[in-house]
């Protein structure tokens, strides 16, 4: 603990199917500044061509506030709908190539 802050790198926990690391403080006046990662577990892209490009990808999510009301950044909310908008593009490009010219095997 340094300056009423107790620090953490890294700090793993498994929730379900979700690894999570974060990484950070938590002050002794219950605020946050820690830095969130998400591993996306494949099973919950299995049957979502679109979203097939996200396997094995971590979302990261920078986190302020308090305890009680805990604020992700808006920036990092635009980066993670950027990725996802990014990633079913790819795959609607890939399937449509694929049923003008063929698959190619």
């Amino acid at each position: 603990m340094q300056r009423g802050r107790v620090y953490h790198d890294p700090l793993k926990m498994k929730i379900g199917e979700l690894e999570l690391t974060s990484r950070g403080s938590v002050g002794l006046d219950e605020t946050l500044d820690v830095v969130l990662s998400v591993r996306i577990p494949d099973q919950w892209l299995d049957g979502r061509p679109l979203l097939a490009s996200l396997r094995g990808q971590t979302l990261v999510f920078p986190m302020q506030g308090t305890l009680d009301r805990p604020r992700i950044s808006s920036d990092a909310l635009k980066v993670i709908r950027d990725r996802l908008i990014e990633s079913a593009g790819e795959e609607l490009l890939r399937s449509g190539l694929e049923r003008l010219f063929g698959s190619g095997r």
